[in-house]
């Protein structure tokens, strides 16, 4: 069965996660409470030795930290997927 998530009372929601299907949201509501797979939040919970951007590693071109405003505004490797938004 595919439950969609309980909105809270409180505040207003952005609908658009929602709306969508369940691993989307998932991923939506991740990424807005800073708990997604970024180079950040894997240093902080000792699963990754740096916190640097693993698609910027891959051509050598710097040791930027990868966070949500760098994945969603400068990474090279998403800039097809930046357009779009």
């Amino acid at each position: 069965m595919n439950k969609g998530y309980v909105l809270r009372k409180k505040g207003k929601p952005d609908l658009t996660p929602a709306r969508a299907e369940k691993r989307t949201a998932s991923r939506s509501y991740h990424f807005k409470s800073g708990y997604t797979l970024t180079g950040v939040y894997l240093k902080s919970t000792d699963n990754r030795p740096d916190d640097h951007c693993w698609w910027y590693d891959l051509d050598n071109i710097s040791r930027t930290p990868q966070m949500r405003d760098h994945l969603f505004k400068y990474c090279l490797r998403w800039k097809d997927q930046q357009v779009k938004l």
